[in-house]
């Protein structure tokens, strides 16, 4: 488990992590897995390329199908609080392009989510857009802040409005 997480930071880049663990999924077992997924998500820069391989994934599969039972795996103690925290039903915002707009990984930060299309590394063609959707506190996957983000993945959130973002 330490040994993967490990590698996984010394040896791969943002964009080779997620495919890397993807491929070490036989070699693990599903709770270590999820864990070290928790761990390196904040640090994966390409994770909508890769949402079909991670649904086909079967901890991801059994976390997407059941997250009250699997999501404690990708979380710390300080997220699984934070998490117990929010209303039943959460507001959560993503920043993204039409391309990539159904994307796993959300906020419950407003201004985050507006952030992210202006990015360098998140920069593409078309109109920067901001979602804002609902989603029931049950059916979050998980809860992620090693990047202070107050990310939130999430599968399939109920779609409330997309507007256009201008440049701030």
């Amino acid at each position: 488990f330490e040994e993967a997480k490990s590698m996984l930071f010394r040896e791969c880049n943002s964009y080779d992590r997620l495919p890397t663990l993807i491929d070490l999924c036989s070699s693990m077992n599903p709770h270590q897995w999820l864990s070290v997924l928790g761990k390196i998500w904040g640090t994966c820069d390409n994770i909508t390329d890769y949402k079909e391989d991670l649904l086909d994934t079967p901890p991801f599969a059994e976390l997407t199908n059941n997250p009250l039972v699997w999501r404690n795996h990708m979380m710390t103690a300080n997220e699984r609080a934070a998490l117990a925290k929010l209303p039943p039903r959460v507001t959560i915002y993503r920043g993204c392009y039409e391309h990539n707009k159904d994307g796993l990984s959300w906020t419950i930060n407003r201004r985050v989510a507006a952030s992210f299309p202006f990015l360098h590394r998140y920069r593409s063609r078309g109109t920067p857009l901001l979602i804002k959707a609902t989603i029931p506190r049950d059916q979050i996957l998980a809860l992620n802040n090693n990047r202070e983000e107050d990310e939130v993945i999430a599968l399939r959130p109920e779609i409330q409005g997309i507007s256009h973002l201008t440049r701030p």
